[in-house]
């Protein structure tokens, strides 16, 4: 039988608690970018539309196709950028 020693446990647990970090929590209503599943593997993300947290990483969005629930690590921030300035004078 294999022992497991806790410190090899550590640096995991320490990097799923890293990446839980790093991500902003989602507003209602908020438009993201969506992952899609697995059996569409290759395709570009989605639009979508957040309407509510299930739990404290895991949302509910509305795409074109119906709603989905997905993981924070699969939402990314729908960000829009200003429009351009030219400063010709």
């Amino acid at each position: 039988m294999t022992s497991i020693c806790v410190g090899e446990l550590k640096p995991k647990l320490t990097m799923k608690k890293l990446l839980a970090e790093t991500y902003p929590l989602l507003r209602l209503e908020q438009l993201v970018y969506t992952k899609p599943n697995d059996h569409h593997c290759g395709e570009q993300w989605g639009h979508s539309e957040v309407l509510g947290e299930v739990t404290p990483r895991s949302y509910v969005a509305k795409t074109q196709d119906g709603l989905v629930t997905r993981n924070r690590m699969s939402l990314r921030s729908h960000v829009t950028h200003p429009p351009c300035q030219n400063n010709q004078s």
